[in-house]
């Protein structure tokens, strides 16, 4: 049980990282395509 829920952590941090990730290049676009504005 204890093993299943430390996957379970495990599995939402790389949920995570990689949401927060792909927000953070589309910010970085937006940015760049409001600067060239």
């Amino acid at each position: 049980m204890l093993i299943r829920h430390h996957l379970f952590l495990v599995f939402l941090l790389t949920l995570i990282f990689k949401f927060s990730r792909q927000f953070s290049e589309e910010t970085v676009k937006f940015s760049i395509a409001e600067g060239k504005l």
